[in-house]
């Protein structure tokens, strides 16, 4: 929590015109522009915060109205129902994840990792979207690295959801692990080139997120931050109409 001093300033400061008069003139005026500052920028923090929440809300809706309709019509279909409850938790999980990391940078903790063993629980939990557009699955290799579980769960969570969600009907997903680097490629529709280059800023949806109506901007962004954290660096190279290649490695 901050806590801040309110200055005022005094009404006839330009009468002060002897020398320590005039030092302690500027360090007031110094502490009324970091106070204006600060201002401002816990008042953008704000307002970004809410077009998040008021985003993320949106996103949210879908799923819900999926299963709204479904229970008025009776058309309750067992693997819809998994697949939109499963949306509403992954983003419900992202959400929270973004506010505390915004939140606490610093909540890490690091050990022994299987590379292999957090993606397959991953993928094992998302495999109602595979079924759905009937998606094949390889996985090769493996990489022990101290690193933080959750985190990384996090991030795989982030670029396995755009390689399913961008991917085509009977496409394809590979994974290949090994010492120091991570591919995860898809056979989906990619990426234009000029989009490349922002797809880690914040916000940022580009052609593929607009036309799908899906993004909030914020997966990839999230992904190098965390990333940034567990000292790994993510690049990304993609081809339209030809799929996309997401390496992450150690720095």
């Amino acid at each position: 929590m901050h806590h801040f001093i309110y200055v005022k300033e005094p009404r006839n400061l330009n009468v002060l015109t002897a020398p320590s008069d005039l030092v302690y003139k500027e360090i007031l005026k110094k502490l009324l522009q970091e106070q204006s500052d600060i201002k401002l920028q816990h008042k953008t923090q704000e307002e970004q915060l809410q077009q998040l929440i008021k985003l993320w809300s949106h996103q949210m809706k879908v799923p819900i109205s999926a299963l709204s309709l479904m229970a008025q019509t009776g058309h309750l279909d067992k693997e819809d129902v998994q697949r939109q409850l499963l949306r509403l938790e992954n983003d419900l999980s992202r959400l929270l994840n973004y506010l505390k990391f915004n939140q606490n940078q610093s909540d890490f903790r690091f050990e022994t990792c299987q590379i292999r063993d957090i993606l397959i629980d991953l993928i094992k939990k998302n495999q109602v979207f595979f079924l759905q557009k009937d998606l094949s699955l390889t996985i090769d290799g493996d990489w022990k690295l101290k690193s933080d579980k959750k985190w990384l769960s996090f991030v795989f969570s982030q670029i396995l959801d755009n390689a399913i969600k961008y991917n085509k009907k009977g496409g394809q997903i590979i994974i290949k692990i090994k010492e120091n680097q991570i591919l995860i490629r898809d056979t989906g529709i990619g990426i234009l080139k000029e989009d490349i280059p922002r797809l880690f800023e914040e916000g940022f949806t580009g052609y593929n997120g607009h036309e799908h109506q899906k993004a909030t901007g914020l997966g990839l962004y999230m992904a190098k931050k965390v990333l940034n954290n567990l000292e790994l660096d993510v690049n990304i190279e993609s081809q339209i109409d030809q799929g996309t290649q997401v390496y992450i490695t150690k720095k």
